[in-house]
């Protein structure tokens, strides 16, 4: 679900909005997003804060007013997923949408081989920073 609204937050090019919740980049620490703070706008393309997302799981989500209501859009038809979350203990979180891995290496073991190495913070998933920098060819169906 998290993947789905970062997604959504993307395709569609969606900014701040009332009732966002940002996060400082390093940390968790989360604060809600004020229009009249005429610097968020800079801090973002500063990566110094980011825009997030629900990490699915009990209670209500912190982001209010049109931010509750984009993302309740965006996850209709998850209810049996989300409750299923929650029966598992699961404590609703906020993710940044953003990414930075730290310490970033490249290596050329080989002409088709790279060593890639890099520092994520707590909850990133290598993964998906190889998803973003890597095409991976579906050899039996031919997509990318």
């Amino acid at each position: 679900m998290f993947n789905q609204v970062v997604s959504a937050r993307y395709a569609g090019e969606v900014g701040p909005m009332a009732g966002d919740v940002l996060m400082h980049q390093g940390s968790q620490s989360c604060f809600a997003y004020d229009a009249e703070d005429h610097t968020i706008g800079e801090r973002l393309a500063n990566l110094d804060i980011h825009l997030t997302a629900p990490m699915w799981g009990r209670g209500r989500s912190i982001c209010t007013d049109q931010a509750f209501d984009w993302e309740t859009a965006q996850l209709a038809g998850y209810e049996e997923l989300q409750t299923g979350l929650e029966k598992l203990g699961l404590n609703q979180e906020r993710r940044a949408l953003r990414l930075l891995p730290q310490n970033l290496s490249v290596v050329q073991e080989a002409d088709d081989q790279l060593l890639l190495s890099f520092d994520l913070s707590v909850g990133s998933f290598a993964t998906s920073v190889l998803r973003e920098i890597c095409q991976v060819e579906n050899a039996q169906r031919g997509e990318f």
